[in-house]
């Protein structure tokens, strides 16, 4: 739901899926030479992910991706799937914080569960969506 409910921006798109298959975008060379945003689900899985997008551009930057989105949406997160990894070298010092005490606790925040007025102002804040008509 939170992909076909992306607002629609002049030169953004969107890729949809496909969680750890996100080494097939190396091939896709000029990916080194724009923006990239991430949004995934918070939780251990979901950083992974993020961590192998980030070993291909370093230069990706993750959306709500953080303890102050999990807070605020902390009672819609349910058990996650457990992993066994600790290490992830290519998240942020924040990230990294936030990936062990989900993989420890083993927690999951589906993008769903986060409000569509929330997802907005974080979009705007980033200059991918327009603030006007956000409450």
């Amino acid at each position: 739901m939170t992909f076909l409910t992306l607002p629609s921006q002049p030169r953004v798109f969107a890729l949809f899926g496909g969680g750890f298959q996100v080494a097939s975008l190396q091939a896709i060379s000029w990916l080194a030479t724009c923006p990239i945003f991430y949004w995934g689900d918070l939780d251990a899985q979901g950083f992974q992910i993020l961590s192998n997008l980030r070993a291909l551009f370093p230069h990706v930057t993750s959306l709500m991706m953080d303890q102050e989105t999990f807070a605020a949406f902390a009672a819609f997160s349910v058990p996650g799937t457990p992993t066994p990894v600790r290490q992830l070298p290519y998240l942020t010092e924040a990230e990294r914080t936030l990936f062990l005490h989900l993989a420890e606790k083993n927690l999951r925040l589906e993008q769903e569960r986060i409000s569509h007025v929330y997802i907005l102002k974080k979009l705007a804040a980033q200059g991918l969506a327009q603030a006007a008509n956000i409450k």
